[in-house]
Formats: C-alpha cells, sequence, structure tokens
C-alpha cells in the first residue's frame, strides 16, 4: 500500500508541475501497424497516429525506443494522440506535456535504472571521421536533398544520429562513445548502400539473418559516411521502465 500510494503522489506531483496542452484526445487505433502513422510537431499542435506506448513514452522523456521496458503490450496496442496547446512551443517544450497526459490518460508511472545489455557503440577510428562542424548552433537539425550527393543533414549532434538509428536496429541501443561535442554536418547517400545490400542478399546462399543486415547496413552507412565505426560491445545504458499504465486509457 505505501508503495502504491508513493507512485500515486509521484504521478499527481508530474501533472502538478508540468504544463498541460488546452485540448488533448487519446484513442485507441486498431489499425494495421504503420497504418497512416504519424509523428509530428507543428506549432502549437502534437499529432501521434497508431503508434504503441514504447514510441510514445520514448518520445515524451526523449529516449530511444530500445530504453523503453515494459509489458508486452506496449509493442502491440496503438494509439492516436492529438493535442493543442495555447500557443507554438518546440519539441522540448512539449515533451513534459505529453508526460503529465500519458500520467493523466494512462495513469502512467515509470522509474529509471541502469542495466549492462548488449548496445552498439559509435566510436571514431584512428584515421579520424568524415564529418564537418556545423555552423548551424541552435533548432532542430535540418535534413534536405542534394541531387547529386543524397540527403544532406546540417547541424545535428551525435546523440540525435544514434538516437534516429537506433529505430532500425530492432531495439539495440545505440551508444555515442566518440567523445566528439558539437553539431555536424555530412551527407546521406543511402542509394549505393542499399544496392551492395541486394547484391548481398543476392549471393547468400541462404537467407540471412534480418537484424544482421540491418545492422550491417548501419554499420556501412556509417563508415562510408561519416567515417565513424559501429562496434558490437556491452554498455551501461539508462532505462525508463514502466511500472504501471492503463491499456485502455480515459479516451475522449
Amino acid at each position: 500500500m505505501r508503495k502504491f500510494a508513493f507512485c500515486s503522489l509521484l504521478a499527481v506531483s508530474a501533472l502538478a508541475q508540468n504544463p498541460a496542452f488546452d485540448v488533448a484526445s487519446v484513442k485507441i487505433n486498431r489499425q494495421q501497424p504503420f497504418v497512416d502513422s504519424a509523428l509530428r510537431v507543428s506549432g502549437d499542435s502534437l499529432t501521434m497516429r497508431n503508434r504503441n506506448l514504447r514510441v510514445i513514452a520514448a518520445w515524451a522523456y526523449n529516449l530511444q525506443w530500445s530504453q523503453i521496458a515494459g509489458p508486452p503490450w506496449i509493442d502491440s496496442d496503438r494509439f492516436d494522440i492529438v493535442a493543442k496547446a495555447a500557443k507554438p512551443l518546440s519539441e522540448d517544450e512539449i515533451r513534459p506535456m505529453l508526460q503529465a497526459l500519458l500520467a493523466e490518460r494512462f495513469h502512467f508511472e515509470s522509474h529509471r535504472e541502469t542495466r549492462q545489455v548488449e548496445v552498439l557503440a559509435l566510436t571514431v577510428p584512428k584515421g579520424g571521421h568524415k564529418m564537418t562542424p556545423s555552423k548551424k548552433t541552435e533548432g532542430p537539425a535540418a535534413p534536405r536533398q542534394d541531387p547529386e550527393r543524397g540527403t544532406v543533414i546540417e547541424g545535428i549532434t551525435l546523440a540525435e544520429v544514434c538516437k534516429n538509428m537506433s529505430h532500425d536496429a530492432h531495439r539495440v541501443p545505440i551508444v555515442d562513445l566518440t567523445g566528439l561535442t558539437g553539431r555536424f554536418d555530412f551527407t546521406f547517400n543511402i542509394r549505393k548502400y542499399q544496392d551492395a545490400m541486394r547484391a548481398r542478399l543476392m549471393s547468400e546462399p541462404r537467407p540471412a539473418n534480418e537484424n544482421e543486415l540491418i545492422v550491417s547496413f548501419i554499420q556501412d552507412l556509417l563508415s562510408g559516411e561519416l567515417g565513424l565505426n559501429l562496434e558490437q560491445r556491452r554498455a551501461p545504458v539508462e532505462f525508463l521502465v514502466i511500472d504501471r499504465a492503463d491499456q485502455k486509457p480515459a479516451e475522449n
């Protein structure tokens, strides 16, 4: 009883401390995964469609998907969240508001703990990296398409690179062990690595493990475009552990 009361007190405290949306709708989504899915912040609005609780919680707490631990249904059940604030806000300003909404509608309770797990570690080889220090020091990273070079990304941190890459790594955390700070510019000419993967698939005597292929693709891409290594290691990683969340949230 004491533990439950303490957790409830923390949830109420979080609601009081975090600013709330003016209007918010939370609904269960029964479509197939990835159908009409979305996750975007536009001005004063947050839209999440057909997203599971792992993804929602990871965005709310600014963590990789792999850093969320909880019951199996956080991957299978999907939800729509459409919320509006009183004024335009940045992503970092909206995250605590989503945390408060999770506490209110899902009765979401969690704690953090560090676990020693298998990771993909981003490191710098002896020959150095290929990235350019960015002149863009504020605001979100700015990707754009170049007809010859592919995707050009400006003003991104390596923490953001790890987070974005981890979405494809089948819940294996990607950690930055480069020691590099600041923001960088670089290009992603993904097509040539996709062609290499297709060639490998054609030459394989047996079907390759899908996760191994994805990791190999990410390793080739980071090495070729950024000049960075991606190595399998064990390392301490902070997890957000979901202690309680309602599978059927309060809708409206």
